[in-house]
């Protein structure tokens, strides 16, 4: 006899769970990659403004501040060196965090198509009883003659 409630049921909502979770985790990666590009870009542009304040000194003959900028930008060119570490690292996580959501989902898949069997061998089942309960009703009102019957 099949049962009606799907017993692995229980799997099934741990599964879409664990789904969620991963993808939250992959949400967080991804503005943690945000929040770095965002950061590289800012180095950039302050580069960029040192640069360019250092060729105004320089145009306007200011030799003694040469130095200082450049080893502020020599720390600056460092910072985004890490940053775009950081951000090849996180990449690398992003990607194994697709893969591992991927894998999440098969597995809900797995469960689901699993649960739909289930129902659809509860419902052949439903009705292949209806079926044999109809057939004996048949039989016993062939037997019970026209003026016996009380329906």
């Amino acid at each position: 006899m099949v049962k009606r409630a799907f017993s692995l049921e229980k799997v099934l909502r741990v599964r879409e769970v664990f789904l969620d979770k991963e993808r939250n985790h992959l949400s967080r990666l991804h503005m943690n990659m945000r929040t770095l590009e965002e950061k590289l870009s800012s180095i950039n542009k302050l580069i960029n403004v040192k640069n360019a304040e250092m060729n105004n000194l320089v145009n306007d003959g200011n030799f003694g501040m040469n130095d200082i900028y450049n080893k502020y930008i020599n720390v600056l060119h460092g910072d985004a060196n890490n940053v775009s570490a950081d951000m090849d690292s996180v990449s690398k996580l992003i990607d194994l965090q697709q893969l591992k959501i991927n894998k999440a989902y098969q597995d809900l898949k797995v469960m689901e198509k699993l649960k739909e069997k289930h129902k659809i061998e509860y419902q052949t089942y439903i009705m292949a009883k209806e079926a044999s309960e109809n057939d004996e009703l048949n039989i016993l009102r062939q037997g019970v003659s026209d003026e016996d019957r009380l329906y």
